[in-house]
């Protein structure tokens, strides 16, 4: 399994006192899964007929599943920290 993460921020101050900030992440995930399904039976100590746990058509049954995931993040935000002038 190998991840990467990467994230940028920048921040700009923008005229009358406007903050400008934006954030881009990158989260790249490779991975390799390897599974194993045993055949499973149990035997009647009686009369020796063996009784299958799970469906002989799945087991036994290697399995690879190769996961490559790649999410982007993106925000940006505006920020204005004045108030605004009142009227009585």
């Amino acid at each position: 399994m190998q991840r990467f993460l990467a994230t940028v921020f920048a921040e700009y101050q923008l005229p009358f006192d406007i903050k400008y900030s934006i954030k881009f992440g990158a989260d790249k995930y490779d991975g390799l899964l390897t599974t194993n399904t045993p055949r499973l039976q149990t035997f009647n100590p009686k009369t020796g007929a063996a009784t299958n746990w799970n469906s002989p058509a799945t087991a036994p049954r290697n399995a690879k599943t190769d996961e490559n995931d790649l999410a982007i993040h993106f925000y940006n935000t505006l920020d204005w920290q004045k108030t605004s002038a009142s009227t009585s």
